[in-house]
């Protein structure tokens, strides 16, 4: 009878822990189906905006958490149509970043061709205590565009290029990804003005202008009150430009302080605010013979893909890289870069190459290199063999391949897994749940191509998607997302 209470017994141990096992199996699956753990909302105030040519464009960007997610990091990009424009030498100098919110401007970029986008990346102070952070309703930055063209367009933000990081309130929890969902964009109206003839002024290198007259030569018209009056209260330009010059007592004193230079001669400085100078629109704030616009950088490199070995990876034929260089607040993106060479070294397969960096002549950088399939790696430093957490970076260039050094950063290989997006095929710089399903789904057919072909789910680069991709995808999933800074 003993004996029969003791086997039953163990048999209820034995079930229940059955059960433990089977919740914590389904617990671990959970956690890896999915890397938000809320949802965020990101829009720009006002919603409308109205402005005359050669005035400032004043636009706001919010960010909204929900279950009481606090926000650490955002990188998003603001687009605006050609009635707008802010420097693309430093436009770090039209982004007032909310201190209390993100602390750090980690990049502010103008990217793309006609219609134009700020990039803008931005991060908590990594001293500030996750209950320091703030929640809800945030304000994260105060863009300031110059209206240099009549006409009607809006700012929008870019939903395939915006991450949201934040810290998870949960218990014990690591997702800190914030899902994002609503997204709110806002219009302008920009009007011309009614302006005097050009007056006669003395101009180094550029001629003088009126703010909404062309300039030809590719050149155009910027307001000759930057940037001493950015600050100028709405109401004294708008009154300077209709009155030709009568402020009152008061007035004048805000103007002298915003702009001393004019103190004693305030009417014949009204010119300064109503009329412009042609510039060349890449350096709008140098004289167009100060404009340097071919000023190049060269870096050498040796990068290698995590997990590829170099005698059976057949099919590791021209992977296109990106290259993001960073340094001095300005970045660049170079993309479909086919490393020169490639060769086997210690059972690595190791990618050389040479790289001029057009228009970016920065010499002390950071470099965020990403394959095709892989998450954006930051290299700081030669032979570096782990995650560099620093700002910048410590990577030398010179302007000739002959006299700049070759980095190595192929200790610190490039990280696959990155295959899909949430809402497209694209790339959308996170590992999550989503290019997990893809490859189990690839690998359980085995999707095969021939010797030199391209799979997206291949990670290992053997023409196959297998079990040990799926496995490769499983390492990869302890970094989830690419290093933006």
């Amino acid at each position: 009878m003993k004996n029969k209470s003791k086997t039953i017994i163990v048999s209820l141990i034995m079930v229940g822990a059955l059960a433990g096992g089977l919740l914590l199996v389904k617990q671990n699956q959970n956690t890896q189906r999915g890397a938000y753990f809320a949802g965020t909302k990101v829009f720009m105030m006002p919603e409308e905006h109205s402005g005359q040519v050669g005035n400032e464009v004043i636009a706001q960007l919010f960010v909204e958490t929900e279950n009481e997610a606090k926000l650490s990091s955002i990188d998003t990009q603001i687009c605006y149509g050609n009635e707008l424009i802010i420097s693309e030498e430093d436009p770090s100098s039209q982004v007032e970043l909310n201190k209390e919110a993100l602390g750090t401007l980690v990049d502010a970029t103008v990217v793309g061709e006609g219609y134009k986008c700020l990039r803008l990346v931005a991060i908590a102070d990594l001293n500030k205590k996750p209950k320091d952070l703030k929640g809800g309703m945030v304000r994260v930055a105060t863009i300031k565009f110059v209206a240099i063209n009549p006409g009607e367009g809006e700012i929008k933000i870019d939903r395939e290029k915006t991450k949201v990081g934040g810290y998870n309130p949960t218990a014990g929890a690591t997702d800190s990804a914030l899902k994002v969902g609503e997204i709110g964009d806002s219009r302008y109206i920009i009007q011309g003005d009614n302006i005097l003839p050009t007056p006669v002024l003395p101009r180094s290198c550029n001629q003088s202008c009126g703010v909404n007259s062309s300039c030809g030569d590719g050149l155009i018209c910027f307001p000759q009150w930057w940037p001493c009056s950015r600050e100028m209260p709405a109401e004294i330009l708008s009154k300077t430009q209709i009155s030709g010059g009568s402020l009152s007592e008061s007035e004048q004193q805000t103007l002298i302080q915003i702009c001393p230079e004019v103190e004693g001669s305030i009417p014949s400085a009204i010119p300064l605010i109503l009329y412009g100078v042609c510039r060349n629109p890449q350096c709008p704030f140098k004289p167009d013979c100060e404009c340097q616009t071919s000023n190049d950088s060269v870096i050498n490199y040796k990068v290698a893909f995590a997990n590829v070995n170099g005698n059976d990876a057949k099919c590791v034929v021209n992977w296109p890289l990106q290259f993001i260089v960073l340094g001095g607040g300005t970045s660049r993106a170079y993309s479909g870069i086919i490393p020169q060479s490639k060769a086997v070294v210690e059972g690595k397969l190791v990618f050389s190459g040479s790289l001029v960096l057009t228009d970016f002549g920065i010499r002390e950088v950071a470099v965020f290199v990403k394959g095709p399939k892989h998450l954006q790696m930051k290299y700081g430093i030669n032979n570096q063999e782990g995650p560099y957490n620093q700002a910048g970076g410590e990577i030398s260039l010179t302007d000739s391949a002959d006299t700049s050094p070759v980095y190595d950063f192929t200790r610190y290989p490039i990280m696959a897994g990155d295959v899909t997006g949430v809402t497209s095929e694209a790339q959308d710089g996170w590992i999550n749940g989503v290019d997990f399903s893809y490859i189990k789904s690839k690998s359980l057919v085995h999707e095969t191509v021939a010797t030199g072909g391209y799979l997206r789910g291949d990670l290992d680069g053997n023409c196959q998607v297998n079990s040990n991709d799926v496995n490769i995808l499983k390492i990869s999933l302890q970094a989830k997302q690419g290093e933006l800074y």
